[in-house]
């Protein structure tokens, strides 16, 4: 079987099975579907528009944030992208977020958009990459955080997460190492002459265009700083559609829940997370199931709607003449 199709295929399977158990648990309790369908509707529709419309806001708020993340890292690279520029990509980008079966297509874009404009493909793939392992230890950092404030030995589940965070913490500081350019000057024209040179040099080509961030550790800190916004932005965005349906969960915990949800999201193989949010707002944040599935199709909502306006950006924007490239 194609690959592409097996992954397809067992996403929607992953995200069939977890709507389908939460919306026949809904009709088991609720005596029957049309029942437990009312009663989603009811909590779906009584969503408080102040709260959505914040809710909006901040998700419009961390696009803003992850322009400017990608700027300054391709700003260290000696690579000037406008960025308002910048800013249109990351929207045209969720439209094939949104309606492509990966959460990739959006980076895949960006990287094609960075490569036409910098020439430089190594560059613009490890600076995408780094963007989202950035987003990825800014999610540690903020969950570590939270278990220190709440007691990383409180609970089995904070005695859990405090492990997984070492071990996180662990392996970014072996990989640091390893991309160094003294260690990575060595080990690198060993292993491209033990590859195939149509992979060892794209490999070599990448981890040697991220040693620019070691002789400018400012950029790095200032892309991490970033992201850190941006994630705790996402636990606000969260607690707003929350407020929305009525729901007022203790934030300390919540910031918890919602990081440990973003990093089901980010891992979890699902059509865009669909059944995924439902489990997290369902076992984690304890939501009943209706919240549950209608916090669901708000945050969908708003993905769909930004989708929709990436999708005509992309039909009607035209990129600029970069004659600034380096």
């Amino acid at each position: 079987m194609n690959k592409k199709l097996f992954s397809w295929l067992l996403r929607l399977t992953v995200s069939a099975l977890l709507i389908g158990y939460f919306v026949f648990t809904m009709a088991e309790k609720y005596g029957g579907v049309g029942a437990a369908w009312s009663r989603f509707v009811r909590v779906f529709t009584s969503a408080e528009p102040t709260w959505l419309l914040a809710a909006l806001g901040g998700m419009v708020a961390g696009y803003t944030l992850l322009s400017l993340r990608w700027k300054v890292l391709l700003a260290a690279q000696d690579h000037e992208a406008p960025y308002f520029h910048l800013f249109r990509i990351y929207i045209m980008s969720t439209f094939f977020n949104t309606f492509l079966p990966s959460t990739i297509g959006g980076d895949a874009l960006r990287v094609v958009q960075s490569r036409k404009d910098s020439s430089r493909g190594a560059m613009s793939l490890m600076v995408v990459l780094l963007e989202r392992l950035s987003g990825f230890a800014a999610l540690v950092l903020i969950a570590a955080v939270a278990i220190l404030a709440d007691g990383p030995l409180r609970s089995p589940r904070n005695r859990l997460i405090s492990l997984i965070i070492l071990g996180v913490i662990v392996l970014a500081a072996v990989g640091a190492v390893l991309c160094h350019p003294g260690p990575s000057s060595r080990w690198l024209p060993r292993l491209k002459r033990i590859l195939p040179d149509r992979i060892g040099s794209p490999i070599q080509a990448g981890v040697e265009s991220l040693w620019v961030y070691y002789r400018r550790p400012g950029s790095l800190g200032l892309c991490l700083a970033i992201s850190v916004v941006f994630q705790f932005n996402m636990v606000v965005y969260y607690w707003f559609i929350a407020r929305a349906l009525g729901r007022q969960p203790d934030f300390k915990g919540f910031v918890v829940s919602v990081t440990i949800m973003i990093f089901l999201l980010m891992t979890v193989p699902a059509i865009n997370g669909l059944g995924v949010r439902t489990a997290g707002f369902r076992t984690l944040m304890r939501f009943p199931a209706p919240f549950a599935l209608a916090a669901e199709f708000v945050d969908l909502g708003f993905r769909f709607l930004l989708a929709m306006a990436g999708a005509v950006l992309f039909l009607v924007y035209r990129r600029p003449d970069t004659s600034r490239r380096r």
